[in-house]
């Protein structure tokens, strides 16, 4: 959930699929409660197949525990619905499962008799929302238009959970998640058959009668790639400018092979216009349609008033569908926390609008000069208080899938020792034997545990080396109440909460430790610049952490999180500039360096082990610092060719490889380094979110 949307939400949540398939907030276009009584049909039992590995839940949502993982090409009884769940049935068990991975088996038709009537059934498709019309098949690409609530769309083709479809004169793609489809039945008389024309024999070529063929001519509508293959994936062969003319040679589903001089390629059919011919032979549609012309683009109904924003730069400009590079404006969706009052002004003076239900989910139009956002909902808009909105998350969600249970998980941290801060109050017990006792002071005699209770078999918390000194709190019969460290070992019970992915809701910050830190936020220069205001010498570097990202493969949302952590908000002695004269002891050419997250720089030397590792690494200047930092940070962790652990939930566990090369052992460490991520991203308006998640067996 590029997510291009900025901020387009995904509200529901992530399905993990043991295949490893972006989990999407897309749900199956499948529409139930469309299937009329009909002398065709004799059962009333709706069936699907799962188009993947699918989790069943007790619930409808992922955080509701796994039940089984029903196998691909699997056919599951449809019970009820509840959002974009489906309540399902498959052996002996029910439960729910996301509609996105289904598909529905079409029922057996049986003719009554050979009647005199033929019904076709044609398949509608429309939006169940206001939605956005993109360029490509995901929110990264630049949005075309916005197609108001409850309009229908032609369908197309379909790349992955996005359907190609038209809209009037427009192409593009859309989220299948808010589109349904729906059946509508034609019956017609079978004699009627006998009048179906072939094919148009109507255009010929006048100059070769022996040709059975008919020639077409189309012109591009805008710059168009023309590739070796009918799909993006192919190389491009050449890109044909604006009104070039082409002669068809066939056709591969929205795809067409085309002549262009000597060159021979495939196209998209969505950037062509046919070109009229001298006879006009009557067709049974004007051929308009097909023309991206500015007049029909937008029917000027009330519906689509509300979707645009107001800024009339969208509806006057009918860009072409290929590509529009000056096009930034982006969908960001909040949901309230609680009843809100949607006013129409930007304060409480205002008179309330209507009365936003808690849950409901609004599209940011803009902000007013008080703070309060301008919003739309249902077809209404005015302005709330933002201080009861939640950010809807939204990206290109994957699961990763790990060949080991939770649990079998849990217990190998546990041997490993995993750290906890949560008992740094509670009370630490050594047994007496092990402690030699002078007054209030202790020397351990032999290496020990450290216990939570007075008893042997209570949890270990750590262990007390011999010759070690302690300070004697208290006692009991058998064992010394001591001053023992902050962080201690976690129980197994400890563990399991923090391990747990189906813990963490979408939409709340600590979701963002499977933020995919590999993947760009594409956010701009100025975006960025937004957050280093105010952040000593990080200030206006925005475009050098850009820079660092895409070099480097790292999130520049995370590389500035990081950095400000690192330098103390910008203000750091080692971050400021330090003057370097010797490395290891030897005199070297006096530079001043840089180092914006400490990379080098060990605790008993900070200092001087992080400017001499700046030097060797030739940061001498603060943008060096953050590419040459990133390099470092996507080599050791992000991008490393054997762990890739591209989450901070992969750097803390490590589920590929559990056990080794884990950054931290505190329990918690990937928690509590998202707080300052998610306020990044929630101080920009304009950006793309991309998460991972883990998917235990």
């Amino acid at each position: 959930m590029k997510q291009t949307v900025k901020k387009m939400g995904i509200a529901t949540g992530v399905l993990l699929m043991a295949s490893g398939m972006a989990p999407v907030l897309d749900t199956n276009s499948s529409v139930l409660g469309h299937f009329s009584a009909s002398k065709v049909e004799a059962s009333s039992v709706t069936k699907y197949k799962t188009k993947d590995n699918l989790n069943m839940r007790t619930g409808a949502s992922t955080k509701y525990k796994r039940i089984t993982t029903i196998p691909k090409g699997k056919q599951v009884t449809y019970v009820s619905k509840k959002g974009s769940w489906y309540k399902v049935k498959f052996g002996s068990k029910t439960g729910y499962v996301s509609s996105t991975y289904l598909t529905k088996v079409k029922p057996v038709v049986k003719k009554a008799t050979p009647a005199k009537t033929t019904t076709k059934t044609t398949t509608k498709y429309k939006t169940t929302d206001n939605l956005n019309m993109r360029t490509g098949a995901s929110t990264k690409y630049k949005r075309i238009t916005t197609i108001p609530k409850g309009k229908d769309v032609q369908y197309l083709s379909k790349s992955g959970t996005w359907y190609k479809v038209k809209f009037g004169s427009k192409t593009g793609y859309v989220s299948s998640t808010y589109i349904k489809k729906y059946s509508v039945k034609t019956t017609t008389a079978t004699a009627k058959k006998a009048t179906v024309t072939t094919p148009k024999p109507t255009v010929k070529a006048p100059a070769t009668p022996t040709s059975t063929a008919t020639s077409k001519t189309y012109q591009t509508t805008g710059n168009l790639n023309m590739r070796k293959g009918a799909s993006t994936k192919y190389a491009v062969v050449k890109v044909l400018p604006k009104n070039a003319k082409v002669t068809y040679v066939s056709k591969s589903g929205s795809w067409y092979k085309v002549q262009y001089g000597s060159k021979v390629g495939w196209v998209a059919s969505s950037y062509l216009k046919a070109v009229s011919t001298p006879k006009p032979v009557a067709k049974p549609a004007p051929k308009p349609v097909v023309k991206p012309t500015p007049k029909p683009v937008v029917k000027p109904t009330p519906k689509p008033v509300e979707v645009k924003p107001t800024a009339p730069v969208t509806p006057t400009t009918p860009a072409p569908p290929v590509k529009t590079e000056t096009e930034t404006e982006k969908v960001k969706e909040y949901q309230t926390t609680g009843a809100l009052n949607m006013r129409s002004g930007g304060s409480t003076s205002y008179g309330v609008v209507t009365v936003l239900p808690i849950g409901a989910t609004v599209t940011y139009l803009g902000k007013a000069s008080t703070g309060w956002y301008k919003v739309s909902y249902n077809g209404k808009q005015g302005y709330v208080s933002p201080y009861y909105l939640k950010l809807v998350q939204s990206g290109v969600d994957t699961a990763s899938t790990y060949n080991i249970s939770l649990n079998a998980m849990a217990d190998k941290q546990f041997a490993l020792h995993g750290q906890t801060d949560a008992y740094r109050n509670k009370a630490a017990y050594v047994e007496k034997s092990a402690i030699k006792k002078s007054g209030t002071k202790g020397v351990i005699q032999k290496t020990t545990s450290v216990l939570a209770s007075d008893s042997n078999f209570s949890h270990v918390y750590g262990t007390l080396y011999k010759n070690t000194n302690v300070s004697i709190l208290n006692e009991t019969k058998t064992h010394y109440q001591v001053y023992y460290q902050t962080w201690r070992n976690a129980t197994k019970a400890d563990i399991l909460p923090m391990l747990d992915p189906n813990r963490f809701v979408k939409g709340t910050p600590e979701y963002f430790q499977f933020l995919d830190l590999s993947k760009s936020a594409e956010v701009s220069a100025s975006e960025l610049n937004k957050v280093l205001i105010g952040k000593g010498i990080l200030s206006g570097k925005g475009q050098a952490f850009i820079d660092a990202g895409k070099t480097h493969h790292v999130n520049e949302i995370y590389l500035v999180s990081h950095a400000l952590l690192e330098t103390g908000q910008g203000n750091s002695v080692l971050a400021t500039g330090v003057t370097v004269s010797s490395v290891n002891g030897k005199k070297v050419t006096p530079k001043r360096v840089y180092n914006m997250f400490g990379i080098g720089a060990y605790d008993s030397s900070a200092l001087k082990s992080g400017s001499e590792f700046a030097y060797q690494q030739g940061w001498f200047t603060p943008e060096q610092a953050i590419i040459g930092g990133a390099k470092f940070i996507g080599d050791k962790y992000v991008n490393h060719v054997t762990y890739k652990q591209n989450t901070l939930y992969k750097m803390r566990w490590n589920p590929e490889r559990p056990g080794t090369h884990q950054y931290a052992t505190d329990i918690g460490w990937a928690v509590k380094q998202v707080y300052s991520i998610s306020n990044l991203y929630k101080a920009l308006d304009d950006y793309t979110l991309s998460f991972d998640v883990p998917n235990y067996k």
